[in-house]
């Protein structure tokens, strides 16, 4: 016994969301976003870290209607960027291990999250 599915009407309303949905974002939105993740990244560095905490920033890629948000830490010291050994732990030069704060995964989970509800709110109101 073959089923059957017979459709009324058409998708219109639902091409009319998505169409917006792909218009929503601009720059100074992104931006928006950017500077306060920013401030959450140097509050969360340790303090003692140098110039690390100040070293936070942003690069915003657009690529046609695709946009990259890309954070950056410029405190690179002899190739070695000092963000990533701060987190992750080190060697010092007489052998000795110094263990790592690990901030950067719960930092980056907070702004992604805020990331998504801010995306969630402006998709709400379309």
């Amino acid at each position: 016994m073959p089923i059957k599915v017979k459709v009324l009407g058409n998708f219109d309303i639902t091409e009319k969301y998505f169409n917006t949905a792909l218009h929503v974002t601009d720059i100074p939105k992104i931006e928006k976003i950017a500077e306060k993740a920013v401030k959450k990244f140097a509050d969360a560095t340790p303090k003692d870290s140098d110039v690390t905490a100040e070293s936070w920033g942003y690069e915003i890629i657009q690529n046609g209607k695709e946009f990259s948000l890309i954070f950056t830490n410029s405190n690179v010291k002899n190739g070695v960027n000092i963000a990533l050994i701060i987190d992750s732990g080190h060697a010092t030069p007489d052998g000795k291990w110094v263990r790592g704060e690990k901030y950067l995964d719960k930092t980056t989970e907070e702004v992604y999250n805020d990331i998504l509800n801010e995306t969630w709110e402006e998709l709400k109101n379309l």
